[in-house]
């Protein structure tokens, strides 16, 4: 015997599907602030503001006032230095649509590309990434 029984589709959002929404907008959230944040500090770094506080770089700044590892300062200040020339890019994460992680990325790919290009590639590459991410455990 054979059922038939019809299951409606589910409508009523679950617990999971709740906080995994407050999880992606609080992502959005933190993208944009990560925006504004190398904003100012390209600003800072420009203007050499740092200079007159008596330090020798940003990324010495960054570390003393912020806590920012230098490493982690001087790649803040390449991204945000890179995004100055790329307005869709930045665009994109000021609306917090790419995650930091995905500008640094892209503000390595292929300099010789414009910005245009760059902004409908991301999709390939954030598959390019997670397939990177992925590959090791398929085995």
């Amino acid at each position: 015997m054979t059922s038939n029984v019809h299951h409606e589709p589910r409508f009523e959002q679950t617990a999971a599907d709740r906080l995994g929404d407050e999880i992606s907008e609080l992502c959005g959230y933190i993208n944009a602030a990560t925006c504004h944040l190398l904003e100012l500090m390209r600003e800072f770094d420009e203007n050499q503001y740092w200079a007159e506080q008596g330090f020798k770089s940003c990324a010495y700044w960054l570390n003393f006032r912020c806590g920012v590892g230098f490493g982690a300062a001087r790649e803040h200040l390449r991204v945000a230095k890179a995004l100055a020339g790329l307005p869709k890019i930045s665009e994109e994460f000021a609306d917090g649509k790419l995650s930091f992680s995905k500008v640094r990325a892209l503000t390595r790919e292929v300099t010789y590309h414009d910005d245009d290009d760059r902004s409908h590639r991301r999709q390939s590459l954030v598959l390019t990434m997670a397939g990177r991410r992925v590959r090791p455990f398929q085995r």
